[in-house]
């Protein structure tokens, strides 16, 4: 059993880290064959059956009486503090049959984004200590599946939260007052959901709900694992079927202008959600001193901006920088200065039509691409412009989907979902452009570095990864 951990920080602002940190935990040290542990949710029917407010501290004492009477062997007791930014997080094992101490272990992590992987590393060290052997422990650790940011943990507490809201009265008079009004529709809807394992059906009581896995992926916009805007994308792209069909005769390609205004929408909702926890926490900070510089007062150029949803999460997080966010497709530059002036920043941000190619400016400081140069006709084209419009001591942050290098090491569940992406909208406008270079939506470190090179770039690094993203440094 996993309790909530004691926040020791003294900053309500981490308070959402009692239930996340038992939750990593809980869910690392669930994937061990060997080791039977208790979900948040039993532990917290547990607490109210002895009265206990499940956000309340408890002492030693109340947890092992607690464990006891739930006839679990061993109890884990845990808190954390901050101390000159750093994060310091322990956790002990008990014995609830007599209350001895079987061990402690502890981490400090100097960066925030650290804690993910620190937290895998604590769920191996407990594991061991309750005997299951290191092979046998974990099939994978959530760093497999999810962003290493440690906004993901805090959206995952989130999302118990909104997945526990759902159980209240005024959230099931809703769904009662709309069961009567559209009985029929909306109950055959709701079990689809549930075959399809997007809502969790309750039979003893004739309702449904959202666990907290499916309101992180399916309630919560913003969240990393938010997919509603893949779903957009994809029924988007496929209405231009017939054009699409036509390209794979012709090898003419589509332009990304014609498609329907949905797929913009679709892929503005997609790839935000991605951006806003990684980009400001973990990739900025990841590249050599752009951080302060962007503090300073930095000029950047966002090229292939769509909506602006990256460029408008640097400006607000940067309020010294100037951004220009630079697209060919006019549509999406207006709709990316509404969405700067509905945030606030539209007098440090500048939104221009223009291609990767020909866009305006010199000495800027920084130069980003966020999951377009693949998109492009002419990538290295591209990167020579942007070597020519950096400062010589400028950088250049390119973010592209993760890809293996070979063909047969993209074959998964992710590589199927690009290769499909690429297929019905990257590729055909590669096609359309210039097509001198296509390099589609899993590139591979190998061939994004030969086209910065080629471009002109002398030093290139991988900065960060994710499960998802390949970010790149290059510098002139």
């Amino acid at each position: 059993m996993v309790l909530d951990f004691d926040n020791r920080s003294g900053s309500k602002d981490l308070d959402w880290m009692r239930a996340g940190l038992a939750d990593m935990l809980i869910t690392n040290l669930s994937r061990s064959n060997k080791l039977a542990v208790l979900s948040r949710q039993q532990v917290h029917m547990l607490l109210a059956r002895l009265e206990r407010p499940a956000d309340s501290d408890i002492r030693l004492d109340e947890a092992l009486e607690i464990a006891r009477r739930s006839k679990v062997e061993v109890a884990v007791l845990g808190s954390f503090a901050t101390l000159d930014g750093r994060v310091r997080v322990e956790a002990q094992l008990y014995d609830a049959r007599n209350g001895q101490l079987l061990a402690a272990e502890h981490f400090v992590a100097e960066r925030p984004n650290q804690i993910l992987t620190q937290v895998d590393l604590l769920s191996l060290k407990l594991a061991s200590h309750l005997g299951a052997p290191a092979e046998q422990q974990m099939e994978a650790t959530l760093a497999d599946v999810m962003t290493d940011s440690l906004e993901a943990y805090r959206y995952y507490s989130l999302a118990l939260e909104k997945a526990q809201a759902l159980e209240n009265r005024e959230a099931i008079q809703l769904l009662q007052h709309a069961d009567e009004d559209f009985h029929g529709l909306l109950r055959e809807w709701l079990n689809a959901n549930a075959a399809g394992g997007y809502v969790t059906y309750h039979p003893e009581r004739g309702r449904y709900s959202l666990s907290p896995e499916q309101a992180l992926v399916l309630a919560m916009e913003g969240s990393p694992a938010f997919m509603l805007g893949a779903f957009e994308m994809a029924l988007a792209a496929g209405r231009i079927e017939p054009k699409l069909a036509a390209a794979f005769v012709s090898g003419e390609g589509v332009g990304w202008h014609e498609h329907e205004h949905q797929l913009f929408h679709g892929i503005e909702r997609f790839f935000r959600s991605g951006y806003a926890a990684n980009l400001v926490s973990s990739w900025i900070p990841a590249l050599e001193g752009v951080d302060a510089k962007l503090k300073a007062g930095a000029a950047v150029a966002d090229i292939g901006c769509g909506h602006g949803a990256s460029t408008i999460l640097m400006a607000q997080a940067y309020p010294n920088a100037h951004f220009t966010g630079f697209d060919y497709h006019e549509a999406s530059i207006e709709a990316a200065r509404a969405r700067a002036a509905e945030a606030g920043v539209a007098n440090r941000v500048r939104f221009e039509v223009a291609t990767a190619k020909n866009y305006p400016g010199q000495g800027y400081d920084l130069v980003t691409v966020f999951d377009a140069l693949h998109d492009m006709g002419d990538p290295v084209g591209a990167a020579a412009h942007v070597r020519n419009t950096l400062k010589p001591d400028g950088t250049w942050l390119i973010v592209e989907p993760y890809a293996e290098d070979r063909v047969e090491a993209n074959l998964h569940p992710i590589g199927r979902a690009y290769y499909s992406g690429s297929t019905l909208m990257c590729t055909p406008n590669a096609l359309n452009q210039e097509a001198t270079m296509v390099l589609g939506a899993q590139a591979g470190e190998a061939r994004l570095r030969a086209v910065l090179a080629e471009g002109g770039f002398t030093r290139i690094r991988c900065a960060a990864q994710t499960p998802f993203n390949l970010i790149l440094e290059a510098r002139p």
